[in-house]
């Protein structure tokens, strides 16, 4: 199964592919679709990277861990594995593109591959495609709330304890 997603945000690519890429790790800050993220220690960095890859607490999901597996900085373009995903998933991708239009407009695309176990696999496929469709246009849509605005996203606030 493959989705993909793309939006125009109102700022220079580097400030996207900061929050996106060299600021991988902490997508648990500004995304209300993850409760918490860190840096995943036990893999390398790619050239031009800060971490490796990250954790990830997802509601329903519980925890889990990306990877980079590809990372180029000058074409603003990364894709990561994602593990700990649910038994009838044998593989899941995503990658990014972060591309400029001009010096003020940025065109994120962002794309899901997703493989499931033969036959276990195919009876939650249509519910997983409408769910990570509509994880992908919260995501866009919070980043673009947060690169442009410099705050969070009212979903993430409102998931956000008043202490934090």
């Amino acid at each position: 199964m493959k989705i993909a997603r793309e939006l125009v945000m109102d700022v220079p690519a580097d400030r996207v592919w900061q929050v996106l890429a060299q600021d991988f790790a902490t997508i648990g800050e500004w995304f209300s679709g993850v409760d918490h993220s860190k840096v995943r220690a036990d893999v390398e960095a790619p050239q031009g990277a800060k971490v490796g890859g990250r954790i990830c607490k997802v509601p329903g999901l519980g925890e889990i861990q990306e990877r980079f597996t590809a990372f180029d900085e000058s074409n603003k373009t990364f894709a990561y594995e994602v593990s700990g995903m649910p038994f009838f998933v044998k593989a899941a991708s995503n990658s990014f593109v972060v591309a400029t239009i001009d010096g003020s407009k940025t065109r994120v695309s962002l794309e899901a591959i997703t493989e499931v176990v033969p036959v276990i696999g195919w009876l939650p496929l249509i519910p997983m495609r409408i769910q990570l469709g509509r994880l992908m246009g919260m995501l866009l849509e919070e980043l673009k709330h947060f690169v442009e605005q410099g705050d969070i996203h009212p979903r993430k606030k409102e998931k956000t304890p008043a202490a934090q």
